[in-house]
């Protein structure tokens, strides 16, 4: 089951040094609204990505289990502007697998394109 959103966003806040203040100015929202979001067990996609934005995770991680902590899914991740470890997560390295794969298929689909119209094109000059 996924984790209480707003239980989830204090802990990652506090897990990152952000105050309620600094998430509030960030995400446009007053300390009284962050507050509120923390107790909520359901948010707005516009509230999630705000906040996905200053924790600098996609919004997928709101509902991956496990994931209260993005030191646990890093996989070579990069810093952030305050030098802290932000990280790739399970989904995202399959979608850039899926991704990969996809352009594959693309360029396999374009060289058969290019060869069906070569012989497309002898069959015209044999008619």
């Amino acid at each position: 089951m996924v984790a209480h959103l707003g239980q989830k966003i204090k802990e990652e806040a506090k897990r990152k040094g952000i105050s309620v203040a600094d998430l509030a100015s960030q995400t446009g929202k007053t300390t009284t609204a962050i507050y509120d979001i923390f107790r909520k067990e359901d948010l707005n996609t516009d509230v999630l990505r705000a906040i996905a934005g200053v924790f600098e995770v996609p919004v997928s991680w709101f509902f991956l289990e496990g994931a209260g902590n993005v030191q646990q899914v890093n996989h070579g991740g990069t810093k952030n502007r305050n030098n802290q470890v932000v990280g790739t997560h399970p989904e995202q390295d399959h979608l850039k697998g899926q991704l990969a794969a996809c352009e594959d298929k693309v360029k396999s689909l374009e060289r058969e394109i290019q060869l069906l119209q070569e012989i497309n094109d002898l069959l015209k000059g044999k008619k």
